[in-house]
């Protein structure tokens, strides 16, 4: 059980910088 909160963890927090890097991305475009 711990295992899988720790996974979920790790893609919530991967996913989170896909996020975070996109919205960096459009920031710069518009610039």
């Amino acid at each position: 059980m711990a295992a899988n909160i720790m996974l979920i963890a790790v893609l919530a927090m991967f996913i989170a910088w896909v996020i975070y890097f996109r919205i960096e991305d459009k920031k710069e475009e518009q610039k």
